[in-house]
């Protein structure tokens, strides 16, 4: 491929003249080795434009993250929505598992008792996902319905 940080001709020759290149929509342009990288991979917390070529992680404090993203705070850096209030600490300090009372839980994503979000397949499925198990009650109300129907009550 054109412009995009590997040499796949002879002599680098698909690499030359990168600064005269426009990134496809959806890709973003390094600064130093005009390297064209997806628009998720700036300010992720990787540098991702190649050798000696930082640009994709400067300013990231100013930069906004793309819709579907969700802005850790330090490092300034963005992460899928689903990783939100998901149990697992994806941001430096865990500040994407604080304040899970006041999050909308993305779709495709059940919310446990306790405020955090879990994938609607993890629900009922005999594991608990959710730190206070709330997702895993069901199989109770489950189980005790089918006893009942299976005794005739």
């Amino acid at each position: 491929m054109v412009c995009d940080g590997v040499d796949d001709l002879w002599g680098n020759a698909d690499e030359q003249d990168c600064y005269k290149w426009n990134c496809a929509p959806g890709k973003w342009q390094c600064l130093h080795t005009h390297r064209c990288i997806g628009v998720d991979r700036v300010c992720d917390g990787n540098f991702n434009c190649g050798p000696y070529d930082e640009t994709d992680e400067e300013s990231c404090e100013n930069r906004t993250c793309l819709e579907g993203m969700w802005k850790c705070q330090s490092p300034p850096e963005c992460i899928p929505e689903t990783y939100v209030c998901d149990v697992d600490f994806d941001c430096d300090g865990g500040t994407d598992e604080r304040n899970c009372e006041n999050w909308e839980c993305p779709i495709g994503r059940w919310k446990c008792e306790d405020e955090r979000c879990v994938p609607h397949g993890d629900v009922c499925d005999g594991r608990e996902k959710c730190p206070d198990a709330s997702d895993e009650k069901c199989i109770d109300t489950f189980l005790l319905s089918f006893v009942k129907f299976s005794i005739g009550q």
